[in-house]
């Protein structure tokens, strides 16, 4: 059961690190659910991977949690990945797990890791800047 947040406050670095079990749960049943034919290739996501519906995912239990600004963030620097940015009561923070924690790959061509096995010591949660007001947070980080 996903705790829920004190009416009006919003969540802290710690509260989200209280979640990691359940963010790496709901990565685990988008891999799960991810069929790849013996070329690679999948009825929804074609040769691509999983990382935009894993940040997804944790975007819906991290909401559930009472974390009103959570957003997917995508980025090609070093890597084609999505990930999720949230504002916290502490700040802004990257959650993520790593892509060849479930796939292998690069680009826009991934490929399911059948021994993946997502764990909350997957779940990375780094600070990336000053809290901000919500408004200016929508600002700097929507897509």
């Amino acid at each position: 059961m996903i705790p829920s947040p004190e009416c009006g406050r919003i969540p802290s670095l710690s509260d989200v690190t209280a979640l990691v079990d359940h963010l790496a749960a709901a990565a685990r049943r988008i891999h799960d659910a991810w069929e790849q034919d013996i070329d690679g290739f999948d009825e929804e996501y074609g040769e691509g991977g999983i990382c935009h519906d894993v940040a997804d995912a944790m975007i819906d239990v991290l909401q559930r949690a009472g974390v009103d600004n959570a957003m997917p963030f995508h980025s090609t620097v070093g890597e084609n990945h999505v990930w999720v940015v949230a504002l916290l009561s502490d700040g802004v923070y990257s959650i993520d797990i790593p892509p060849h924690v479930y796939e292998t790959g690069a680009g826009y061509v991934w490929t399911k890791r059948h021994d993946a096995d997502i764990r909350g010591a997957d779940v990375t949660i780094d600070r990336i800047g000053d809290w901000v007001t919500p408004d200016t947070f929508e600002t700097m980080y929507a897509e």
